[in-house]
């Protein structure tokens, strides 16, 4: 089933001949001529159950393309769902579609089986864009897995804390829950509304408390630099951060705003900023590796910034930037501090009174 589309796909790019309707998605393709064409966008699939599970594709791989040992992989996860129904502006969730669709209880359970059978692997993060969209769906999934799942399972969530509350969360945690991300992006309850997140900082709150009572831990995923945004509000933001730090066990690294292309956050402001088609320039693709976490300075420095921010989609002023480094400094050295690779010099204290603002490499 695989294979006959595969070959197909590489006959047309190979040689330019053959038909694209067949394929289930929308592909722009050269019309022979020189013309750029795309075919109609394909309906969403409602019955998930009929895809294979991945780790059927494994043996295809070679494992020395992703483990130096070459030795098993085990899985990056699993997806029990597609679709979110949020509208957030800078979201390019057009990616798997606004309906969100779940696949079986018993279909989760049998992938997780057959990874953990091939692998040994006992955790999986779950990387669906909506996970607790559907509150029953979940509590049903959540049952079945606590009842048939016969190893030690773990595994973690992504959601937004509108979508939780205590016994939800409970039947994830009994369910081997261990981890929660949480999409809050700002600390500003006026951007909050701005960007159609849906939330406001109260809820965040709220939904923390609950998951450090059960004892999950917990992540938190901020945005700096919305062009709603001026230097007061990241300002707020990065208090707002302090302020739940005690119930956050870790922060997004980076988190500079990237407008991706399709989102609102592009189309709104790609023409008066000027970076229409920005992913088509070479600036614009460079990766650094990071540096060797023997190197604990270098690491540090590379750990609590950010490259986006040197791309300047919004034209951001010099206030907006230093608020920007700020925000992004405060939360990496919380996360390092939290990872036992920075440590706070004795007897010093940030300007509140509380945080350590001179820190060592350790």
């Amino acid at each position: 089933m695989v294979q006959r589309p595969s070959s197909r796909w590489v006959t047309i790019v190979r040689h330019g001949v053959g038909r694209f309707g067949w394929l289930p998605c929308s592909i722009h393709h050269s019309d022979g001529a020189g013309a750029l064409r795309a075919t109609a966008p394909r309906p969403v699939l409602d019955d998930l159950d009929t895809l294979p599970h991945p780790n059927l594709a494994q043996p295809l791989y070679d494992p020395s393309w992703y483990s130096a040992q070459a030795g098993v992989v085990t899985p990056g996860g699993i997806l029990t769902s597609r679709g979110c129904p949020a509208r957030c502006t800078f979201c390019a969730n057009y990616v798997t579609g606004r309906r969100f669709r779940f696949r079986s209880a018993a279909d989760v359970v049998a992938e997780l089986r057959a990874a953990h059978l091939a692998t040994g692997a006992t955790f999986f993060p779950c990387w669906d864009d909506a996970l607790t969209a559907n509150r029953a769906r979940l509590f049903e999934l959540c049952a079945t897995l606590e009842r048939e799942i016969d190893f030690p399972l773990g595994w973690s969530a992504i959601t937004r804390a509108s979508m939780v509350d205590r016994p939800l969360l409970e039947a994830m945690a009994r369910a081997g829950c261990v981890s929660v991300n949480f999409g809050v992006e700002s600390g500003d309850d006026e951007i909050l509304r701005r960007i159609k997140k849906g939330i406001t900082t109260a809820t965040v709150v709220r939904a923390l408390e609950w998951a450090k009572e059960l004892g999950l831990h917990t992540a938190c995923n901020f945005m700096l630099g919305f062009p709603e945004e001026t230097a007061v509000h990241v300002e707020r933001t990065r208090r707002f951060m302090e302020r739940i730090a005690p119930l956050v066990d870790a922060f997004s690294t980076l988190g500079v705003v990237v407008p991706f292309p399709g989102t609102p956050l592009y189309e709104d402001h790609h023409e008066r900023h000027g970076f229409t088609e920005w992913w088509l320039r070479p600036t614009h693709a460079r990766f650094d590796a990071p540096p060797p976490i023997a190197d604990r300075e270098r690491y540090r420095r590379h750990y609590v910034d950010d490259a986006t921010l040197a791309l300047d989609f919004f034209h951001y002023d010099e206030p907006m930037r230093a608020a920007i480094r700020e925000a992004l400094r405060w939360k990496g050295e919380h996360n390092l501090r939290r990872l036992g690779l920075l440590r706070d010099a004795p007897g010093t204290l940030g300007r509140d009174g509380a945080l350590g603002r001179v820190q060592e490499c350790v």
